[in-house]
C-alpha cells in the first residue's frame, strides 16, 4: 500500500509542468494554395474572423516581445495592415523598444517593406511615420526607405497629407538624403494647392528640422497662392475659402 502511494506520488511530481506567465494566442495555420506566389496577403484571403482575433491580440499586446512572437508566429497569415496596426500600437503606447524590436519586429518590417508596392500605399506610409516618429536608428530600414521611395517611386502613390507626415517622420528620425527631400520639395510645389494646415505644419518641421528646402518651398507653406497670376490666384483663393479643413492627424 505505501509503496503503491508513493509511485502514485512519483509519477504527479513528474508529470507536473509549471504554466508560462503570459501564455500567446495560438492560431490555426491556414493552406492559402489559392494564391500562389502572393508575397503580402490582401484582407480577402484571411477569413474575416481570423483577422479579426489577430488584430484584437496585437491590440492588447504591451510589450515588443509580445507584438514579436504575435508577428512571427503570423508572418504567413496576416496582412500588410496587421503590421502596420502592431507598429502604431508599440508606437501609440510607448512600448519600449527592446532587443525582441530589433531581433525581431524590425527584420519582419523590412521582409514586408522589400514586397511592398502602390497597392500597399497605407501601410506603407504609416510604416514609415511611426518609424520615424519613434526614432528608430536602423541604417538598413532607412536605406530600404529611400529605395522604394525613390527607385521604385512610391512616393507618387501616397496621399498628399500622408507624404507630408512621411517628411515630418524622417526629419525626426534624422534620415533622408538630399536627394529625397529635393523629391518632396519637388511634389509639395507642384500640388500647393492641395495642401491642407495640418499638412503644412507637418512638412515645414520636417524641412525646418533637416535646414533643408529652398526659399520657394518656404514661400509656399507661408503662401501658397504666392507667385501664381492674379486672376488664377483669386480664383483658387475662392475655392481654398469655400473648403473645409480636416484634421490630418488620424491612424
Amino acid at each position: 500500500m505505501i509503496k503503491r502511494q508513493l509511485c502514485r506520488t512519483l509519477c504527479r511530481v513528474l508529470a507536473f509542468k509549471p504554466q508560462p506567465v503570459f501564455k500567446f494566442p495560438v492560431f490555426p495555420t491556414y493552406n492559402f494554395s489559392t494564391v500562389p506566389g502572393k508575397k503580402i496577403l490582401d484582407e480577402w484571403d484571411l477569413p474575416k474572423a481570423r483577422s479579426v482575433e489577430l488584430a484584437d491580440a496585437l491590440a492588447g499586446s504591451s510589450t515588443c516581445r509580445m507584438h514579436a512572437e504575435l508577428l512571427k508566429e503570423n508572418i504567413h497569415q496576416m496582412t500588410d495592415k496587421h503590421l502596420a496596426f502592431s507598429i502604431y500600437t508599440i508606437y501609440d503606447n510607448e512600448i519600449e523598444l527592446d532587443d525582441h524590436f530589433y531581433g525581431t519586429i524590425l527584420p519582419i518590417v523590412k521582409e514586408f517593406l522589400k514586397n511592398m508596392t502602390g497597392e500597399h500605399n497605407d501601410a506603407f506610409a504609416k510604416i514609415i511615420q511611426y518609424m520615424g516618429w519613434m526614432q528608430v536608428q536602423d541604417e538598413g530600414l532607412w536605406r530600404l526607405v529611400e529605395q522604394k521611395l525613390l527607385t521604385e517611386k512610391l512616393y507618387r502613390y501616397v496621399p498628399l497629407r500622408e507624404l507630408c507626415k512621411i517628411i515630418d517622420a524622417v526629419a525626426t528620425a534624422q534620415q533622408g538624403t538630399e536627394e529625397l527631400f529635393n523629391t518632396f520639395e519637388r511634389v509639395l510645389i507642384k500640388q500647393r494647392l492641395n495642401l491642407e494646415p495640418n499638412d503644412v505644419i507637418y512638412a515645414r518641421d520636417g524641412f525646418e528640422a533637416r535646414k533643408v528646402g529652398s526659399q520657394l518651398l518656404f514661400q509656399v507653406f507661408e503662401d501658397p497662392l504666392k507667385g501664381l497670376p492674379e486672376g488664377q490666384a483669386s480664383e483658387e483663393q475662392m475655392k481654398l475659402n469655400s473648403s473645409e479643413n480636416v484634421d490630418a492627424r488620424k491612424f
